[in-house]
């Protein structure tokens, strides 16, 4: 499965998990944020990568930021009747996984506005 990054231009400092959400809320008409969600995959992460023995600073990463995780997803139907999902972490890259290549192809143009938004850019 394909997948990109979203993340600060380099010599950039990520934005704080509020506005992160603040910014994705006033540039798309759908933005929907679950913190419990968030929270429920921050832990799934955290048991397997304990379960593959993960380096202490990766595990260390996730459990400081267990409960500041947040679950995404933003749409917007005037560029694409899909949208896309991710995990919002603190100091975190938005990771974008997609289903499908047409799933890729069609919200390639979220993604660039999602970047726009954040002062970010986009990256594989």
């Amino acid at each position: 499965m394909a997948h990109r990054h979203i993340q600060p231009r380099k010599d950039e400092t990520f934005l704080s998990v509020e506005e992160t959400k603040t910014r994705l809320s006033l540039a798309f008409p759908e933005c929907v944020f679950d913190d419990q969600q968030g929270t429920e995959i921050a832990d799934t992460m955290i048991a397997k990568l304990e379960q593959l023995r993960a380096p202490a600073d990766l595990l260390a990463f996730y459990y400081d930021r267990r409960d500041e995780a947040t679950r995404c997803f933003v749409s917007d139907s005037s560029i694409s009747a899909e949208g896309v999902q991710f995990t919002l972490w603190r100091d975190g890259p938005l990771f974008i996984g997609f289903h499908s290549a047409s799933h890729e192809e069609a919200t390639l143009p979220l993604l660039d506005r999602i970047a726009a938004a954040l002062d970010y850019e986009v990256s594989w």
